[in-house]
């Protein structure tokens, strides 16, 4: 049973109505919707993706966890989350009458501009402007 963790040059803010990730190693940015930010919380420490769906009080349809089982290959794919060494052990799991409720997570886009595009562009408006 494979463990994921979101990676170091990851970093997730809820902003209005989407969660943004940013990859600070290569600069993509990715919007999610809201819900997915508690996704982001529990791979913050290692965590396969069974012990999410025991912790989480996901409904127990195999469409679901085959669902959360691509999202979360998806995000590895994507370089968002890794897979966690063999050896790593996750904080202590949240007992299920604390964890949020589960929504299903959705990945919206990818953005077209990466960090350095963005900050090209907002280097050049403070020049002009």
């Amino acid at each position: 049973m494979s463990k994921y963790k979101v990676k170091e040059a990851v970093v997730y803010r809820r902003l209005d109505d989407e969660l943004v990730v940013v990859q600070s190693d290569t600069g993509a940015i990715h919007f999610f919707s809201p819900d997915t930010e508690s996704v982001f919380d529990a791979f913050s420490e290692p965590l396969s993706v069974e012990e999410f769906i025991r912790t989480y009080k996901v409904p127990q349809a195999k469409e679901e966890a085959e669902f959360l089982t691509s999202f979360v290959e998806t995000l590895v794919n994507q370089e968002i989350l890794e897979v966690a060494p063999s050896e790593a052990t996750g904080a202590k799991q949240k007992s299920p009458a604390l964890a949020p409720p589960y929504t299903r997570p959705a990945y919206l886009r990818t953005s077209r501009k990466n960090l350095d595009q963005i900050r090209i562009s907002l280097n050049t408006a403070s020049i002009l402007g």
